[in-house]
């Protein structure tokens, strides 16, 4: 009876157990606490065979007994699962509360030749030296060097002695995983450091003889077959010990155009007033998610405004909580809004919501780069943003 009735439900809960969103990013956690259920299994098994069977005439009271016995340990197993539960993602919280977010953009490197692959750049963001035993280029590849075309590259995979410098130089250690997020598959691909190569080629610009490590683009090289779907899509990217990015908390900006008097002109200055007015009156649009509301004014043309008022307010209370401009310059552009240009090939560029864990929602996706980098910002009181390392030199 009490190896019986145990075993079916050991694994009951051992087959129906779904770690958390931490867990599935932590597997050691996973396997420690499957380990403790397989524990807890094996002693109370090895407990109920070594009993010796019960007299005949006292088979029905034992059976109670074993019934009593084994609700009372499942109820002792379930609480020590949730003590467990709570007791990491409590440490949790502590973690990426405090965790200081760096994220590297995500490029496609295409213009090299015979090479095509996804490309994690470092350059930005790095302690450079020029010192010989720190310089993150081997010297063969530095100085005057004879090239062999004009569309010689110098591409190299670096070696381990210059990847445990860039590491080092990064802030990242071989034991850290790189974690690639998506937010139009709303999904994190992870990749061990110590699996991946680094690779370093002359910039697109080319560089002047004697050639110096500046001249270059170096970082990470990523050839799953997997990410190319999402080459061109914008993917963010962080490494180090833990994925800090959420899965399921953030959305697609769905932009649906309103009445324009939907948009308060008190959230402009004075002068913000006085040059939109120039633009005309605008169009209007607005989105609704997780108890926020997102009001877009466009000035300019219809379909290409040449610049963008975002106000962010609480659906409720009516509090604005940030206010964001957005224009055209020489070196960026406005993206398409969402789902309203039915021509263009790609739907989704603005998103909204949690991207990183204990952290608070953000909204990016609205500038594209012609050269400098883009930034994701941070819907609180404050004015933090998290500016994409990148390697976009013009």
């Amino acid at each position: 009876m009490c190896f019986t009735h145990f075993f079916e439900q050991i694994i009951e809960l051992l087959t129906s157990f779904e770690p958390s969103p931490y867990f599935a990013t932590n597997s050691q956690n996973e396997i420690k606490m499957k380990n403790t259920l397989w524990l807890f299994f094996v002693l109370i098994i090895g407990s109920c065979v070594s009993n010796d069977k019960p007299p005949k005439e006292e088979k029905e009271h034992t059976e109670q007994v074993d019934s009593t016995q084994i609700k009372d340990s499942i109820a002792s197993f379930n609480r020590l699962l949730e003590e467990e539960r709570l007791r990491l993602v409590k440490e949790e919280e502590k973690y990426f509360s405090k965790l200081e977010i760096r994220i590297y953009d995500f490029y496609s490197i295409e213009h090299l030749e015979g090479h095509k692959f996804g490309f994690v750049p470092l350059a930005d963001g790095v302690k450079w030296s020029n010192h010989p035993d720190s310089s993150f280029i081997e010297p063969e590849y530095l100085g005057n060097i004879t090239l062999k075309s004009n569309e010689d590259d110098l591409f190299h995979y670096l070696d381990d002695e210059y990847k445990k410098r860039i590491l080092q130089g990064s802030g990242f250690s071989e034991g850290d995983s790189l974690y690639v997020y998506s937010g139009i598959k709303d999904s994190t691909y992870a990749y061990a450091v110590n699996n991946l190569q680094l690779v370093a080629f002359l910039n697109p610009y080319g560089a002047y003889q004697p050639i110096e490590q500046y001249d270059y683009m170096f970082g990470f090289k990523l050839d799953d077959p997997g990410l190319k779907e999402i080459w061109y899509t914008d993917p963010l990217v962080y490494v180090g010990p833990k994925n800090p990015f959420t899965k399921g908390k953030v959305k697609p900006i769905k932009w649906e155009l309103v009445d324009s008097s939907l948009f308060s002109l008190e959230v402009l200055t004075t002068e913000d007033s006085t040059r939109f007015h120039s633009y005309g009156a605008g169009s209007t649009y607005h989105h609704k998610n997780d108890g926020l509301e997102y009001i877009m004014r466009c000035y300019g043309e219809a379909h290409y405004p040449s610049e963008e008022v975002l106000v962010i307010r609480d659906i409720e209370s009516k509090i604005i909580i940030k206010t964001l401009h957005y224009q055209d310059s020489e070196g960026s552009y406005l993206t398409p809004l969402n789902y309203l240009h039915k021509s263009d090939w790609r739907d989704e560029y603005q998103y909204a919501g949690q991207l990183f864990k204990h952290k608070s929602p953000v909204v990016f996706g609205f500038m594209g780069m012609s050269f400098g980098c883009p930034a994701i910002d941070v819907l609180d009181s404050t004015n933090t943003r998290y500016y994409i390392h990148c390697d976009n030199r013009h």
